[in-house]
C-alpha cells in the first residue's frame, strides 16, 4: 500500500492538493490483479495550515513593534496566498475616521489606490466607503451597474474586475479604522472560505493598526 500527496491543477490553473491511497489487489495464490486507489482533496486543509503559520508570523511581527506598512504588505500578501481567484485591497482612514490615508494592494497598479487617496468615507462611496460608513460588510455582485462606482469604475474594469467584496475594520467602540476587501471577476467567485478570510485579515489589521496608533502617541 502507498499514501502520498500529490499536486495538480483545476480547469482555471488553480493547484490543487490530492492525497492519493493506493492497495495492491492480490488473488488468493499472491498473484497481482489490479489497484484500489482513492483520492482526498486536502487542499482546504493545507490552506488552513498555511493561514495560520501566516497569522503566528504576523502576530509576532506586531508584538515586535514591526512598521505597520511592512505588516500590512505582508498581511496582503499572507492573504492572497490562500485566496483563490481574488485580488485584495486594504485601506486606511485618518485618526478621525473620515478619509482614506492610504493603504495597500500588491496586486493591484499603484493608480488603482492613488485614486482613493483623500476620499471621504460615505453612503456609496464605492464599496469600501460604504462598508466603512454603515460598519457592515458590503458586496458589489456587479461594479458596472452599481452607483456608488459612478466616476471611478473604469478602475477595476481596466483590470477585468467587477466584483468588490469589502469588511471594515473597526476599532473595539466600533469605530472604522479601515477596510479589508477581495475585487474579483464577478460576484459568483466569492463563498464562505473568502468571508472566513476577510474575518482573519480584518483581526490582524485590526491588532496592527491599533499598535502602530498607541505607539505614536507614547512618542
Amino acid at each position: 500500500p502507498s499514501d502520498e500527496e500529490l499536486l495538480h491543477h483545476d480547469a482555471n490553473g488553480r493547484p490543487l492538493r490530492l492525497r492519493l491511497r493506493c492497495i495492491p489487489l492480490m488473488a488468493a495464490d499472491g498473484t497481482l490483479t489490479g489497484y484500489l486507489g482513492v483520492h482526498t482533496d486536502v487542499t482546504q486543509a493545507h490552506l488552513a495550515l498555511e493561514l495560520s503559520h501566516s497569522q503566528l508570523r504576523l502576530l509576532e511581527s506586531v508584538t515586535a513593534g514591526q512598521p505597520l506598512d511592512k505588516t500590512l504588505l505582508d498581511l496582503c500578501q499572507a492573504i492572497e496566498a490562500v485566496a483563490t481567484r481574488v485580488r485584495s485591497s486594504l485601506l486606511l482612514l485618518d485618526e478621525a475616521g473620515t478619509r482614506i490615508i492610504g493603504g495597500k494592494a500588491p496586486s493591484l497598479p499603484p493608480s488603482f489606490m492613488q485614486f482613493t487617496s483623500g476620499l471621504r468615507i460615505g453612503e456609496g462611496v464605492g464599496t469600501c466607503g460604504t462598508a466603512m460608513w454603515r460598519r457592515e460588510q458590503v458586496l458589489t455582485p456587479a461594479i458596472g451597474e452599481d452607483p456608488a462606482w459612478e466616476g471611478f469604475r473604469h478602475h477595476p474594469h481596466s483590470l477585468g474586475l467587477d466584483a468588490c467584496l469589502s469588511m471594515p475594520i473597526l476599532d473595539d467602540a466600533g469605530n472604522p479604522l479601515g477596510s479589508f476587501a477581495f475585487y474579483a471577476t464577478s460576484g459568483d467567485v466569492f463563498n464562505d472560505s473568502h468571508l472566513g478570510l476577510l474575518k482573519v485579515a480584518v483581526n490582524v489589521a485590526r491588532l496592527a493598526i491599533e499598535r502602530h496608533r498607541r505607539d505614536e502617541q507614547l512618542t
